[in-house]
């Protein structure tokens, strides 16, 4: 029961984070190739910002995408360095507090914590 819940959690917070990434990444990629940015009162530093908000949701999709691999297979090794980049892309996800509304910035934030509690990453079967 333990291990059914764990993955219902890690599928659950799975599904809604790359909802929010595909979502969020999707305007951010979409105002920066638009060029909304120009429209800023400081273009440069708008298509810098529009630009790395985009790599930053791409990064995530990837590194969500990964850890749904590494749970699928059962193979897989341990991974320290997978757990310090989804610490980074928990820090990005709490940064974007700054960008975005709050619920928005914590719907984000919960999802990703769903994901990387309940995945196996950090666990010796």
């Amino acid at each position: 029961m333990k291990t059914i819940l764990r993955k219902i959690f890690f599928y659950l917070g799975a599904a809604l984070s790359v909802l929010l990434v595909v979502v969020l990444g999707f305007i951010e990629i979409r105002t920066l190739v638009a060029g909304d940015w120009q429209l800023a009162e400081n273009p440069i530093l708008s298509s810098l910002s529009y630009g790395f908000r985009s790599a930053f949701f791409v990064f995530a999709l990837l590194v969500v995408i990964n850890v749904i691999i590494f749970e699928v297979q059962a193979d897989r090794k341990f991974s320290p360095q997978l757990i310090f980049i989804e610490a980074l892309v928990l820090a990005g996800a709490g940064l974007s507090a700054f960008f975005y509304e709050w619920y928005i910035a914590l719907a984000l934030f919960a999802s990703f914590m769903l994901v990387f509690l309940f995945g196996r990453i950090g666990k010796r079967e």
